[in-house]
């Protein structure tokens, strides 16, 4: 469906309310994120989206597991959607939920920059006290971080994954 706001289109799903991302290139706006509904990605763009508003259901699910992280407590679900791509691959950014449980994480080929968007979980670099992040929490897991995550509620947060 699209609809016309003077000279802006609007690209939804199947509903008329607002959806909670969308791309602007040029003069035209696009709701909803998925490649197959972007424009040329040689044109200018600017990606916005609001991560906490995203329904888990238009997430893709799959298990946590490696290159990512190693669960430590059983299966452990998870949920995403990749906003931001570089050309070059060196920078991903997106929104991603985790349902509770431990997981080994080692950052030893990226580096990731986090804000929580809701739930609640306790990072512990190996050989350092745990700190608690919750919704409004920022942090950085700079490439060669090794240590535990361990979500207690489930988690929503905006990503951005850098590489050397």
């Amino acid at each position: 469906m699209i609809r016309r706001y003077n000279d802006v289109a609007q690209r939804t799903l199947d509903t008329d309310s607002a959806v909670p991302c969308r791309a602007l290139r040029g003069n035209r706006v696009w709701s909803q994120c998925p490649s197959s509904h972007l424009p040329n990605k040689d044109d200018t763009v600017t990606i916005t989206y609001r991560a906490g508003e995203i329904p888990a259901a238009d997430l893709a699910e799959k298990p946590l597991g490696q290159p990512s992280a190693e669960p430590l407590t059983g299966d452990i679900t998870t949920r995403s959607q990749v906003f931001f791509t570089s050309a070059d691959d060196k920078i991903v950014s997106g929104t991603w939920e985790c349902e509770p449980g431990a997981s080994r994480w080692e950052f030893t080929t990226r580096g990731e920059i986090i804000h929580v968007l809701s739930g609640r979980m306790t990072v512990a670099r190996d050989g350092e006290e745990g700190v608690e992040l919750t919704a409004g929490s920022s942090a950085v897991f700079e490439l060669g971080w090794q240590g535990t995550w361990t979500v207690h509620e489930t988690l929503r947060k905006v990503f951005v994954v850098y590489r050397p």
